[in-house]
């Protein structure tokens, strides 16, 4: 997945919180805006249905360390994902 953001600018991404590693989201997030800033990401997670610790980019603190534009609760429907990708991506 590194090799691909680093060598690749995607339109969009979006990453599931725990994949290889349990922060592993917050890696890409971070590498693929720092690298871009005008990536809109996207992390899903069923994180804080499964530990109870909750995460969200609703404030400026919060995304300074999380660095993405948009944090899903997995469960979404494939609509609501749509929609949220569209306003995104502004289209």
């Amino acid at each position: 997945m590194l090799e691909c953001i680093e060598n690749k600018q995607p339109d969009l991404a979006i990453f599931d919180l725990m994949m290889e590693h349990d922060d592993s989201g917050f890696i890409l997030s971070y590498k693929i805006k720092k690298k871009n800033t005008d990536v809109p990401v996207i992390i899903a997670t069923a994180v804080t249905a499964e530990t109870g610790m909750k995460f969200g980019v609703e404030t400026e603190q919060d995304k300074q360390w999380i660095k993405a534009d948009l944090y899903l609760d997995k469960g979404l429907r494939g609509d609501q994902l749509h929609r949220e990708v569209r306003k995104l991506m502004k289209i």
